[in-house]
């Protein structure tokens, strides 16, 4: 549509579009190619930092001093990395107004995001994790155990958990069977199998189903849970740890399989990631997996 207008009325256009009126097309038309979460965090981006900062900004005006500038000013306020997800939304905004032809060129081509080393996961040890579910037991959130035992023993992210329904387990079989869903999809846009171990099994087994629900975790109403931060934070104080977010769980489950001599490709296929190098992390927990791996090594036969 845009791309049929003449020159001179295309001109116009882009003298007169505030950067805000861009953002409210943005997510317009965007609307329909992500997944809930990310719209909503692309949202909560847009809106709290973006458009205060650059709001009745002509798009047309964009500049890359104006990006280092964004950069500059959130840097006393967040982490590398909170800046760094802000910037990649961003980054897909003006891309599509190139695309869209709201731009002739991209402002945002040779910005660098923040040195932001990776930090060695937080995880718990066994006895913690146990210390841990018997809180959960205690808590007044009757789904709190199974949703952080879960966590726990399949390794699942916070927002397959959510998702999660009933059709996806097969207690027959023993595996929780993670799928893209309409609306809905794994980080890594790929479904995976995770065996579940009878620990595993005797909780879900339990733990009652909605007669007007698929979903595993819900609220009283049948829809699917969407916020356990409260219980959960409750449940870790009185459990003696310090604070420890919902994802060291699944740090918990990876380094604890790695501790157990299971190999990093293995986890990978586990825990869904994409590239092997975000499994990496947990490799200096197998100190001796490297030495075991060439201590037979010989080419002398009699050896």
């Amino acid at each position: 549509m845009r791309k049929q207008l003449k020159e001179g009325d295309l001109e116009a256009e882009l003298e007169q579009i505030t950067f805000e009126e861009y953002c409210m097309v943005y997510m317009r038309l965007t609307k329909g190619n992500k997944a809930i979460r990310t719209l909503e965090r692309d949202r909560y981006t847009i809106e709290k930092h973006l458009i205060p900062f650059y709001g009745q900004r002509q798009m047309s005006s964009l500049k890359s001093s104006d990006i280092e500038e964004y950069k500059q000013s959130r840097r006393p306020h967040a982490a590398p990395s909170t800046i760094n997800r802000e910037l990649g939304t961003f980054k897909s905004m003006i891309g599509k107004a190139v695309e869209w032809t709201y731009l002739r060129r991209n402002p945002a081509t040779g910005i660098s995001k923040f040195a932001d080393p990776p930090k060695p996961p937080k995880f718990i040890s066994m006895e913690e994790a146990h210390k841990l579910l018997e809180a959960c037991k205690r808590s007044r959130t009757k789904y709190l155990y199974p949703f952080v035992a879960t966590a726990l023993y399949a390794g699942l992210r916070k927002d397959e958990l959510f998702h999660l329904e009933w059709n996806d387990v097969n207690m027959d079989l023993g595996v929780i069977k993670l799928v893209n869903k309409e609306g809905w999809h794994t980080k890594s846009k790929k479904g995976r199998d995770i065996p579940m171990p009878k620990a595993l099994r005797a909780v879900l087994m339990k733990h009652p189903t909605h007669p007007e629900s698929t979903y595993v975790f819900y609220n009283k109403d049948g829809s699917r849970l969407r916020d356990i931060r409260g219980s959960y934070n409750k449940a870790v104080k009185a459990s003696g740890l310090d604070h420890m977010t919902f994802h060291s769980l699944r740090h918990t489950y990876a380094s604890l399989l790695v501790m157990k001599g299971r190999d990093l490709p293995t986890v990978q296929q586990l825990l869904g990631h994409a590239d092997i190098k975000t499994t990496m992390r947990y490799a200096h927990l197998a100190p001796d997996h490297l030495r075991l791996a060439v201590e037979d090594f010989s080419f002398d036969p009699e050896k």
